[in-house]
């Protein structure tokens, strides 16, 4: 009779060891076993014993049933044929024309549905989880593959787990997993393996190869998973799988699925999506490698060419530099507050707030406390460029200039300028780098809002972190700024001597929160303009200070003048803390700085709370 198989062929056996009976068998009969064989379009009976001399004259039935005996008999055996729709336990008759011979048959094991739910061989061991109906008591049950025995660790009216730590996947293929116990042997086919796995760890978007025995030519049939999400076949034949690593997956085992059956292979490393790329959490002023180092409540930072972070180290009254490798030195200043010009160590700033490089390497520095802007040349040598140290609003050349506590910095190395958020003006700055002249461009001083319109009609409440973008072709500058207070993003966009200000996102009335659509935003202290891991899709990177998370905008348009609809969050749960890990269970304690890193495609965070500097894998 026709069965439903779910591997390629599954046998199941039923044997029975019964005592000798009298019988008509044969003068000499003597019946050892009755073995029933599940088979794929016939069921069978085998009993075997001795003396079985009228074999040819044998008849016999199954709960009353007549069944067939087979040719195949002889005086040691007698085979007969099952008819369709036997039930899994009754009576079995046999008589060759004197007293019947009747016994109890019973498939106390199992059932026909049983198959192999998982099959998990990793290094030199290897568990195999068979899930089904196991309908009678499990004492005695022994899992074999190939006669190798697997130690039961587990088992249920469902479930059995057996394990056998020698077992390697090559020695599976192709093999029979056999369940036997009293009264029954399942036998199931294993349909594929997976050996290898290269590269073994990697973030999303990447390609690795599966190799194995037993997969499909065709990629609808196989499914293959990381640690349970679904990755896309890019190519398959009957030995290997190339695919895509999913995006979203976390580590873990990579399994091949056929609807039917499953097998797990080894493990796939994602590195991890937020990590702690140098610092110690606790605040301290200790040069060292990654978390060897420590920070004091570091605010901004920005990458050199040569992909080497320079931190404004707020609370220390320092620059940091953390090269490529995570190794921490001081660049500028000392953990002594002041005001003074020099080399290296031997200047003195205070609180220093936001970074900028010029395309020659001079790093511009946002003194904040001091309200001064700060340049050291690439020698290491401090001087001061604008800014005459009182907190007061005036426009004018170099050090006659005044600022009032100036946070964010950025520079149009196409136009020759910097810009710079005068956050207790609530104005944005420009300095000519040649001349030094420092002019207003939007914003008006004693005033705060969150009017948008054109250059001093324009308001801001406390502007702080801010990102410079060069037009094409010279053409301006678009500014976006992190407008604290009002808790907005805002877009500045200078063409000539034509300032235009608008919001890209945050609720207009300026109340805090932490929605994707419409974007709102909690104190965002910082912003960057990146990419995607492609190279070439645009984001717009925030750090939302106060929602202890990094937020962006998928494809960003700098040019366009519609703001998006959608603000997603990228890491961060909006509870404050110090979790790496994937996106969704990251954690920060006031983000308050945030860099796209062009060297390595990934972002940095600059944290106030934690004092140390996070990395995100963008994938």
């Amino acid at each position: 009779m026709k069965k439903k198989l779910l591997f390629a062929v599954i046998l199941s056996t039923i044997f029975f060891t019964c005592s000798k009976k009298d019988n008509p068998l044969g003068a000499n009969a003597n019946i050892t076993q009755v073995d029933i064989e599940i088979g794929l379009n016939v069921d069978s009976i085998t009993i075997t014993g001795t003396g079985f001399t009228n074999y040819n004259q044998i008849s016999g039935s199954i709960n009353g049933v007549p069944i067939s005996i087979s040719p195949a008999s002889s005086t040691t055996k007698i085979v007969a044929y099952v008819p369709a729709g036997t039930p899994t336990s009754g009576t079995i008759t046999i008589s060759s024309g004197g007293t019947p011979s009747t016994f109890p048959y019973d498939f106390n094991i199992g059932s026909e549905s049983v198959t192999i739910g998982t099959t998990t061989i990793t290094g030199s061991g290897g568990t195999l989880t068979l899930t089904g109906t196991f309908i009678g008591g499990l004492n005695g049950v022994t899992v074999t593959v190939n006669g190798m025995v697997f130690t039961i660790t587990s088992s249920t009216s469902t479930q059995i787990i057996a394990t056998n730590n020698t077992v390697t996947p090559s020695m599976l293929y192709g093999s029979q997993i056999k369940l036997g116990g009293v009264g029954q042997t399942i036998s199931i086919g294993i349909p594929f393996v997976i050996l290898n796995i290269s590269p073994d760890s990697g973030v999303a978007g990447a390609q690795v190869k599966i190799t194995g025995q037993g997969f499909s030519f065709n990629q609808s049939k196989d499914v293959v998973s990381f640690n349970g999400t679904p990755a896309t076949i890019v190519s398959s034949t009957d030995a290997s799988l190339t695919v895509t690593v999913p995006n979203g997956g976390t580590t873990g085992p990579v399994s091949i699925s056929n609807g039917n059956s499953t097998f797990v292979g080894p493990v796939f490393t994602y590195p991890q999506q937020v990590s702690t790329f140098a610092g110690s959490s606790t605040a301290g002023a200790a040069d060292g490698t990654g978390k060897n180092a420590s920070f004091k409540s570091p605010e901004n930072g920005v990458f050199d060419t040569k992909g080497n972070l320079f931190v404004a180290d707020y609370g220390n009254n320092e620059i940091r530099k953390v090269d490529p490798q995570g190794v921490v030195t001081t660049f500028a200043g000392s953990t002594t507050a002041g005001f003074k010009d020099g080399n290296g160590t031997a200047a003195r700033f205070s609180s220093p707030s936001g970074l900028a490089f010029d395309a020659q390497g001079n790093l511009y520095v946002s003194d904040e406390l001091n309200n001064r802007i700060r340049k050291i040349d690439p020698q290491g040598n401090v001087t001061t460029i604008a800014g005459t140290g009182n907190a007061a609003y005036a426009d004018g050349i170099g050090t006659l200039a005044s600022f009032q506590r100036p946070i964010g910095i950025g520079i149009d190395n196409v136009g020759g300028n910097l810009y710079v958020a005068d956050s207790r003006n609530n104005m944005i700055r420009e300095i000519n780098i040649s001349t030094t002249a420092v002019t207003t461009i939007a914003g008006t001083s004693g005033f705060f809002g969150a009017q948008d319109g054109s250059g001093y009609l324009a308001t801001f409440n406390s502007p702080r972190g801010i990102c410079v973008y060069s037009m094409p072709g010279g053409q301006g500058v678009i500014i976006f700024i992190a407008d604290y207070t009002n808790n907005k993003i805002r877009k500045l966009v200078q063409i000539n001597n034509t300032v235009l200000v608008s919001t890209v996102g945050g609720d207009p009335s300026g109340k805090p929160g932490f929605t994707t659509s419409p974007p709102t935003f909690n104190s965002p202290n910082s912003v960057a303009l990146g990419f995607a891991k492609d190279g070439v899709t645009p984001e717009l990177f925030i750090a939302d200070a106060s929602n202890h998370a990094i937020r962006y905008v998928q494809g960003f348009d700098p040019v366009s003048s519609t703001p998006p609809s959608i603000v997603q969050t990228l890491a961060g749960t909006g509870t404050s803390g110090l979790t790496n890990g994937n996106y969704a269970n990251a954690q920060f304690y006031f983000p308050d700085g945030v860099v796209f890193n062009p060297s390595d495609g990934n972002l940095y965070v600059i944290e106030f709370g934690n004092n140390d500097i996070r990395k995100i894998i963008l994938q």
